[in-house]
């Protein structure tokens, strides 16, 4: 079942959020916060698009890009493929360095397996995923 999200509802999310300069380049929030949205979604072809769109933006720094590789991840297990959402998810969290697990990073991770339904969390591969994320702890990054 594919939940629609109405595109005033997604305008309305993105008009708010104002573009702003972080301290590492610059971050296109509209289009990372369309991601978000749409990683709510259930819809993966809008969902790849957003994040598509959101991780093109020119200055994309590592970071950012791991955080929309979380958010397409958590998506597709929402929308009811679970074995890739997850798989993708494990492979992105576990290819990071230990000092690049913030806080944020690990959350989005947690969003993953909390999306995985109760009749799948037993499997081999989500069990193998939350045990990474129970040996990663979050740390917030030293600016």
């Amino acid at each position: 079942m594919q939940t629609s999200i109405s595109p005033a509802l997604v305008g309305r999310c993105i008009g708010e959020v104002p573009r702003n300069r972080e301290r590492r380049g610059r971050l296109d929030r509209p289009r990372y916060t369309e991601a978000r949205v749409r990683a709510q979604s259930r819809n993966r072809d809008r969902l790849d698009t957003a994040v598509f769109r959101a991780g093109s933006w020119p200055s994309g720094r590592p970071p950012f890009l791991v955080q929309l590789d979380l958010l397409r991840a958590a998506g597709h297990v929402r929308s009811g493929d679970a074995t890739e959402g997850v798989r993708h998810a494990h492979a992105v969290y576990e290819a990071q360095p230990h000092e690049r697990r913030t806080v944020m990073v690990t959350s989005l991770a947690r969003q993953v397996a909390d999306a995985v339904p109760a009749a799948r969390r037993a499997d081999p591969l989500v069990t193998g995923y939350q045990e990474l994320l129970a040996s990663g702890s979050a740390h917030r990054m030293s600016t």
